[in-house]
Parts: C-alpha cells; structure tokens; sequence
C-alpha cells in the first residue's frame, strides 16, 4: 500500500541496450478502504507524508511517504508498515500551531476537565481533512494536538527510492515545500480511515523487469559474439 511503484523499459544504447527505470510519483493511486482512522490517504499525486526512522534525532532523518497505514506504539506515536514514525506540528492550549516538526504522539492530552470540575478521560483520535489530528473525549468534546502537514517537490519523480516505501529528497527532485493539508494553494486533501494503494501490480512490474534484464543480457551476449 502507498507505493508508487516504478515503471520499466527496454532502451537501445550505444553498444548495448538498458533497463531504464522511471518513478511514476505523478501517478494517482486508488483509494481503499483502510481499517483505522489513523490510516491515511492523500486525494492527489505528488504529495507525501513527512516521517523519520529515527525517534531520537528526527530531524536529522527526514524521509517521505505515501505509505499511510499508521499505527498507535505503546508511547502513542504513529508508525508506519515501513517502520517511518509520522511528523507534524504540535499544537498547544491555546491553539497555536507551532512551526518546527516532531513526532505525532496522539497522547498529549490524556483527560480533560467538565464544567464541574470532573476528570472526563481521552477515548480516541481522529484526523480532518486540513490534517488536525484531534483528541476525543469520553463527553465527545475535542481538542486539536497536531497539524500534519504534506509535502510536495518540484521535481517528485526524481526522488530517491529508500527502503520501507519512502523516499529522500535528491538535488534533481528539489527540496521540499510543507503546506497545511487541503489548503487554500491546492494541497492534498488527508483522508482518514483509508489508504493510497498501487496504481499497477507491483508483482507484475517485478516480473516484467526480470524478463526485461534477462532479455538485455541474452542480447548483450550476442551482440559480443
């Protein structure tokens, strides 16, 4: 889920022919049906979910994704199928939404007061359309604990493939440009309770490289005969 997969093809070269691979990142995947509401999909091509690998120096590690098969941890960060731990701005008390990245936790807020005074307990999250992840009371009150933010690259099928179904920004991609999700510039629109799925079977893909690589073999041989 959430993998653009890439695109392959056979090329003449010089003096041999090549398997030329292309990133398909431009390409809008179906949407299907997640089975949280912290499963995430984005309603365009070319935007992607900030995460990081590393909890301990997030910033440090940024990558990208639309993998959004997030999960609660034991802390209450959302972790990803690709072991990508979601990043976004926090926001405080008094609603301000902060400018510097760090990790989700749906956690923050654990209880919240009554109007007499009573403790009412956090039951469950849910996360809107503009990516306010938001704290659900036992008495339905909500309040809002971080902004998720999309990214998007000038040059998105330019970025690097890593492991995990993610990628990092390359000089030819461009750096990254976050907005508020479903904005008033065209953002991706998150959708929660669903999932970005693969716009062609990967398996097939796969197998059409293999034959393609052995194909360009069988012939480079010949051509050297």
């Amino acid at each position: 889920m959430g993998l653009t997969p890439q695109s392959v093809s056979l090329v003449t070269g010089e003096d041999a022919l090549e398997c030329v691979i292309t990133q398909n990142n431009d390409t809008l995947e179906p949407l299907l049906p997640g089975t949280s509401e912290t499963h995430l999909a984005l309603n365009k091509p070319g935007w992607h979910f900030i995460v990081t690998k590393d909890p301990e120096n997030p910033l440090a590690n940024l990558f990208y994704t639309r993998l959004g098969d997030f999960t609660e941890t034991k802390e209450g960060y959302l972790k990803n199928t690709g072991q990508f731990f979601l990043m976004g701005w926090h926001v405080d008390t008094d609603d301000f939404t902060g400018d510097t990245l760090t990790l989700v936790n749906t956690r923050t807020i654990t209880s919240t007061q009554g109007d007499d005074g009573s403790v009412i307990p956090y039951v469950a999250n849910c996360v809107s359309e503009e990516g306010t992840l938001l704290s659900i009371f036992e008495n339905s009150g909500r309040k809002q604990t971080f902004s998720i933010p999309v990214a998007t690259f000038p040059a998105v099928n330019h970025l690097k493939r890593e492991a995990g179904s993610a990628f990092s920004a390359t000089e030819a991609s461009g750096e990254a440009t976050l907005r508020r999700a479903h904005d008033e510039g065209g953002s991706a629109k998150i959708m929660s309770g669903f999932l970005n799925g693969n716009p062609t079977d990967i398996t097939e893909e796969n197998s059409h490289l293999e034959e393609l690589r052995a194909l360009k073999d069988a012939l480079n041989t010949c051509s050297q005969e």
